[in-house]
């Protein structure tokens, strides 16, 4: 475990130092990079997590983790509901697969489809992290 957390420290401080890099200017905080800013916060904000969970008692790490998880997992199930499902366009990759595919499903059926592929990812994937890791 603490091997892992290293890891986890070095690949924090590996995008902090690769974040501020690619920042035109040196003054990341203050020029007007926003989106530095954020990460820059983010970063320290889950270094100071690291170090609660390496020197304390306190365990919120794994929650944190699955936390930013399961938010970017429900926005992929939102986008496939916003591209395929709601937006009537065909042009998507829904719509061209439909045009492939023997199947008699047009692109709105493949995008509830893979909706549900994902929505049942997500669903597996907060288990396994709440029920059987902890």
């Amino acid at each position: 475990m603490f091997l892992h957390s290293h890891i986890f420290v070095l690949e924090l401080f590996r995008i902090l130092i690769s974040s501020l890099l690619r920042s035109k200017n040196s003054n990341v905080l203050y020029s007007g990079h926003f989106e530095d800013f954020v990460l820059v916060r983010f970063i320290v904000f889950l270094a100071i997590i690291w170090v609660l969970q390496e020197f304390t008692k306190v365990r919120v790490l794994r929650y944190v983790i699955l936390f930013i998880g399961v938010m970017n997992s429900l926005f992929s199930v939102y986008d496939i509901y916003d591209d395929l499902i709601s937006r009537r366009v065909n042009s998507s990759d829904a719509e061209k697969f439909a045009e492939v595919c023997p199947c008699p499903c047009n692109g709105v059926g493949w995008g509830v489809i893979w909706g549900l592929i994902s929505f049942i990812f997500l669903s597996a994937s907060v288990y396994l992290g709440l029920v059987i890791l902890s």
